[in-house]
Order: structure tokens, then C-alpha cells, then sequence
């Protein structure tokens, strides 16, 4: 089944947010993209699960990269998928630091696969899985 337009400004919306929400260090808004038992995995030795796990991934961040890290998706690809309320979405995301003692960098590029659901057409996607290959 091809993705409709709709859905493909729907997921591009959200993957947006997704790197906002992150660089900035908002939580709770980051969890909220995601299903309540919403999967992180691929960057850490555990992957994060649920809202209030997830939602700790951004502050601690923002901390730790003292605001100066920028998050950049590209390249979406749409799965195949029968039924119309689950969809794989890949991408590359682009991850970047600036202004720290090491310097201007690319931290990490990365092939995501996140696996999207919604409870019914119109209904706005969730993160239920997002799963990270680490390129460099």
C-alpha cells in the first residue's frame, strides 16, 4: 500500500519534532511522540522504554551537550505496509555538535527504522519502535 500524502507530511511533521524536541531538551514533548511503551534502542547498552524513561533522554542531553547538539533527518523511505494504521519509516539522522571543547563535530550518523502506528486513520502517528544502527 502506498503511503498517502497526507501520512507522508504527517511522519515528516513528526520525525521534525522528533529533532526539535530533542535539542532542546524537552522531555516530556519527546516522550509524547512515542507509544506509552514506546522502544529507544541502538545508541545506548539498554534500549529506553516507555514515556518516563523516554522522557529523560533529552534533558539529559541538553545537559551534558550544554544545548549545542542538533539532530538532522533525511532521506525517508516508506516501507511497504497492508495494514494502513502501522508504518517502517528509514532515514539518516545526522547528529552534530558545535561550540565545545572538542570543537565543532559530527557526533553520530546513523540508519534509523522506526516502526509508526496510529489507532486509525487521521489519528496522529507514534514512535512504537525506534531502532538505531550507528554508522559512525
Amino acid at each position: 500500500m502506498a503511503v498517502s500524502l497526507d501520512d507522508w507530511i504527517a511522519v515528516q511533521d513528526l520525525l521534525g519534532r522528533y529533532c526539535w524536541y530533542f535539542d532542546e531538551g524537552m522531555g516530556p514533548e519527546w516522550a509524547s511522540l512515542y507509544t506509552e511503551d514506546g522502544i529507544f534502542e541502538g545508541t545506548r547498552p539498554e534500549p529506553t522504554v516507555g514515556h518516563a524513561a523516554l522522557a529523560q533522554a533529552p534533558v539529559g542531553s541538553a545537559a551534558h551537550f550544554k544545548g549545542r547538539i542538533r539532530h538532522q533527518f533525511g532521506n525517508v523511505h516508506f516501507e511497504e505496509q497492508t495494514d494502513p494504521n502501522r508504518l517502517v519509516a528509514k532515514f539518516y539522522n545526522q547528529v552534530s555538535t558545535w561550540g565545545m571543547d572538542n570543537g565543532n563535530q559530527l557526533l553520530m550518523l546513523a540508519i534509523c527504522t522506526a516502526q509508526l502506528v496510529r489507532e486509525g486513520a487521521g489519528a496522529p502517528w507514534r514512535i512504537a519502535r525506534n531502532t538505531i544502527r550507528v554508522l559512525k
